[in-house]
C-alpha cells in the first residue's frame, strides 16, 4: 500500500513538473510572439513614415494667376520637399497675404504631391500725392507695387496721409467719398466733358476737382443730385461754345465763372 501511494507521489509531482514547464515554454513563446509584432509593427511604421515622405514629398506648384509666381516664389520653395499631408496651408496662407501686393488667396493641398495657390492680386486705382511724394493705391487704401504699363490711374487724390504702406485709418473716408464721385461721374458719362485730373478734399462739404479745362467745387451732400445738374451745364456749354474756368455746384443754382482756364484753376 505504502509503495502505490510513493507512486502516485511521484506522478503527481512530475505532471506538476511538466505543466510547470508548458505554461513556462508558453510564456516564452508569447514572449517571443511578442517581440517579433512589436518589431513588425515598428518596422512597418518606418517603412511607412518613409513611403509617406518619399510619395507625399510636395514636388509641384500650381500658382494662379501665374503672374503672381514671382511674389511667392521665396516662400514656395521653402515648402519644396516637404511632406504635404504635414504641411500648415493655414500657416503658409497667413505668410503669403503679408506680401504688399497680394489681397487675398487660398491654399489647396492636391494629394499626392501637388499643392496649389490662388492669388488675388491687389489693384491700383488712384494715384496719391502727399508733399511731392507720389504712389498708387488701390481701393482699400493700400499702396499697390508694381504698376503694371499702361496703367491709368482714375484721377489723382492730393494730401492722402500714408501710414503701414496704406492710407491712414483718419483718411479712408476721402477714398469712400472718392467712390461716390467716380459713380456719379460714370453715371452721368461726364467723360465726355471733363477729366478729373486732380480731387482734393479740404473737407466733405468743399471738394475741389480739377479737370483741365477748370475748377469744379461740390460737396459729398445729395452729389448725385449736383453731378445730374453739372452735367447739363456743362452739356450746355459745350453746345453754345462758352467756356469756363469755375463750377460751385454746392448751390441751388450753381456759380459759373466764365473764362479762360487760369493758372489758379489748373491742376496743380
Amino acid at each position: 500500500m505504502r509503495k502505490e501511494k510513493t507512486e502516485e507521489r511521484i506522478r503527481e509531482v512530475r505532471a506538476q513538473a511538466a505543466e510547470r514547464r508548458k505554461r513556462k515554454a508558453k510564456s516564452v513563446l508569447i514572449g517571443v510572439l511578442a517581440v517579433i509584432i512589436l518589431y513588425s509593427a515598428i518596422a512597418a511604421r518606418q517603412g511607412g513614415e518613409r513611403f509617406i515622405r518619399r510619395k507625399m514629398a510636395l514636388k509641384n506648384v500650381r500658382i494662379i494667376p501665374e503672374s503672381a509666381r514671382p511674389l511667392v516664389t521665396g516662400l514656395v520653395e521653402l515648402q519644396m520637399g516637404q511632406n504635404l499631408f504635414l504641411l500648415d496651408k493655414d500657416d503658409l496662407r497667413e505668410s503669403i497675404l503679408l506680401i504688399q501686393e497680394i489681397e487675398d488667396c487660398s491654399v489647396l493641398k492636391s494629394y499626392p504631391d501637388t499643392l496649389e495657390i490662388r492669388v488675388l492680386l491687389r489693384k491700383a486705382w488712384i494715384e496719391a500725392e502727399k508733399n511731392g511724394a507720389y504712389f498708387f493705391v488701390d481701393r482699400n487704401g493700400r499702396v499697390v507695387y508694381p504698376i503694371k504699363d499702361g496703367f491709368v490711374p482714375f484721377t489723382r487724390l492730393l494730401d492722402l496721409s500714408i501710414e503701414n504702406n496704406g492710407a491712414a485709418g483718419e483718411e479712408m473716408w476721402k477714398l469712400r467719398a472718392l467712390e461716390e464721385i467716380e459713380k456719379s461721374y460714370n453715371d452721368n458719362n461726364l467723360q465726355k466733358h471733363i477729366k478729373l485730373e486732380a480731387v482734393s478734399f479740404r473737407n466733405k462739404n468743399e471738394v475741389v476737382i480739377y479737370t483741365g479745362r477748370g475748377r469744379i467745387v461740390t460737396g459729398m451732400d445729395g452729389l448725385p443730385d449736383k453731378f445730374a445738374k453739372l452735367k447739363l451745364l456743362l452739356e450746355e456749354f459745350s453746345k453754345n461754345g462758352h467756356q469756363w474756368d469755375y463750377i460751385d455746384t454746392r448751390f441751388e443754382n450753381p456759380v459759373v465763372r466764365h473764362g479762360n482756364n487760369t493758372e489758379e484753376n489748373r491742376q496743380p
